[in-house]
């Protein structure tokens, strides 16, 4: 299936559309609508796990354990929600459209993987692929050259004399 294909099915999915929600989607713009779609991401797989996947074995059986492995997937919810935060901050500057769908699909696992903990199903699976999106997430910070660019762009500029000097020291 070819992308200009896929572009005419979601224009034809999209006719469908009411117009308020079209036209409240066309005039969100740069970051706002980068940042919908992230969070669409995130809360659609959420959605899919919580409404498709059973409770597991874990719920019936040691009720200590289902507290500890829910209090986990609270500790896990509570990483995602503040990699979302400085997500939300990042996509303030341009974000490449590669790097936007890299985010998102790292986020939309860890938010699955938080699901499926919730869940008490599968567990080591779920947190070997939350671990490794958050791995992903980490490696694209680190190749993100738009975030190095921003913290260099606010970093304090104190003043020596008459020439500016950076928080760093005098280069």
């Amino acid at each position: 299936m070819s992308v200009q294909s896929m572009v005419s099915d979601l224009t034809r999915a999209s006719a469908g559309v009411p117009n308020g929600a079209r036209m409240a989607w066309e005039a969100c713009s740069g970051p706002w609508r980068t940042r919908l779609a992230i969070l669409a991401c995130c809360l659609a797989a959420t959605a899919v796990v919580l409404g498709l996947v059973p409770l597991g074995a874990g719920a019936t059986g040691d009720p200590q354990l289902a507290y500890l492995l829910r209090g986990m997937a609270l500790l896990k919810a509570g990483f995602l929600v503040l990699l979302c935060a400085l997500l939300w901050w990042r996509v303030a500057r341009p974000l490449a459209p590669g790097m936007t769908a890299a985010y998102a699909a790292c986020l939309s696992v860890m938010s699955a993987a938080t699901a499926l903990i919730w869940q008490l199903n599968s567990i080591a699976w779920a947190a070997l692929a939350f671990h490794l999106a958050l791995f992903g997430v980490a490696l694209l910070a680190l190749r993100d050259e738009g975030a190095r660019s921003t913290a260099r762009a606010r970093q304090p500029i104190f003043l020596v004399g008459d020439a500016p000097v950076a928080a760093g020291g005098i280069d």
